[in-house]
């Protein structure tokens, strides 16, 4: 099986920087291969099979990839219709309201936002949340271990005033990293062009993120109009924000010393391909935009983080505060890759407890009024 799996990473590696539309012809096919391989190995009689039955069965592989690709593409365009309103109209209610908050290439994409019960007099400062999953997985949807906390935290920050969001934006093979930064970066044009229907202080925005979330967190806090990352909708408004959380995101993706190499192989590929240069990978690097003038930060990591080394948060940390840049440093002691996630046989300290209430006070600290 292990060359079965070299064969779908170097697939993964090659169809990183496809356009969406041969994607969707591309896509099918990979997964009946997949099923196909899946099923020769796995079932035994399948290997007593005369080549001539093997033949037959492979006949039915075409006929079974067009249906898939019928069905995958009205299952989109079906999903599109459902989820998200027609109507352009902005605006937002007590409790929980999802937006399409930008629409690259057509395909609108989801924010949640969640409004304090009580509306406050003047406008609320919005905090929002980016998802991790290697650029590969994941939703705006609070799930898994981490979610618990996350949201708490949610629920803490609104319960102090805050407008909190969580987005969804386009995974690989749909999308490379670049796009993702570019759509994070929408997400806050969208905002601050929305403010007054949305209730929220323009001048009071915050993000925060884990793993790869952190990462794009990062990009938001430290990256500015001249890198070319602002595109799409609502290019009068800025995408800056006032105060970041970075949660175990990497920061130099030139440099993955401490990471299995199969990371390396992933963060190559999501960076437009298997031959992306190491200058490249600087340049869609939050570490090599780090300026005087960028918003505060706190920055926490794993002491024992397998997946994404240390030295990512170190490393920025040190270069915010030598330019001068409001930067805290928290390194959670016994943790591995996640707010819940300790090391075996070992206590995390600080505890995820109350690494949420230290998220909270930040955010309190820097964009309240």
């Amino acid at each position: 099986s292990y060359p079965v799996a070299e064969l779908f990473i170097a697939i993964f590696v090659l169809t990183a920087g496809l356009p969406e539309s041969l994607l969707k012809l591309v896509l099918p096919a990979i997964g009946l291969l997949a099923v196909a391989l899946v099923v020769r190995m796995v079932i035994p009689r399948l290997r007593l099979m005369t080549p001539r039955a093997w033949r037959a069965a492979c006949s039915l592989l075409p006929a079974l990839l067009l249906v898939s690709i019928l069905t995958w593409a009205g299952s989109v365009n079906a999903a599109n219709g459902a989820w998200f309103p027609s109507s352009p109209t902005v605006g937002m209610a007590a409790g929980q309201t999802t937006l399409a908050y930008c629409s690259p290439g057509g395909n609108p994409l989801a924010m949640d936002l969640d409004a304090p019960a009580v509306p406050a007099a003047r406008p609320a400062p919005i905090v929002f949340f980016i998802h991790g999953g290697e650029g590969l997985q994941g939703n705006r949807q609070l799930d898994g271990t981490d979610g618990v906390y996350l949201a708490r935290l949610r629920d803490a920050l609104v319960s102090r005033g805050f407008v909190v969001g969580s987005i969804d934006y386009s995974l690989v093979p749909f999308g490379k990293l670049v796009n993702e930064v570019e759509q994070s970066k929408c997400a806050v044009r969208f905002l601050r062009a929305h403010a007054s229907e949305l209730g929220i202080d323009s001048q009071r925005i915050g993000v925060y993120g884990f793993s790869m979330g952190g990462y794009l967190s990062a990009m938001l806090g430290t990256v500015g109009p001249q890198a070319g990352f602002d595109v799409g909708q609502y290019l009068d408004q800025s995408s800056r924000v006032q105060a970041v959380v970075d949660m175990s995101g990497p920061t130099d993706l030139s440099n993955w010393s401490g990471s299995p190499s199969w990371v390396q192989d992933i963060g190559r590929a999501l960076g437009g391909g298997g031959n992306s240069s190491l200058a490249r990978m600087k340049t869609i690097s939050p570490l090599t935009y780090v300026a005087p003038g960028d918003p505060p930060f706190l920055i926490m990591h794993g002491t024992d983080d397998w997946f994404i080394a240390p030295h990512h948060s170190q490393d920025l940390a040190q270069r915010l505060q030598a330019a001068g840049v409001p930067a805290t440093l928290v390194m959670v002691q016994h943790n591995g890759h996640g707010l819940a996630a300790p090391t075996a046989g070992q206590t995390e300290q600080p505890n995820p407890d109350t690494l949420v209430q230290m998220i909270s006070d930040f955010f309190v600290r820097t964009l309240a009024p």
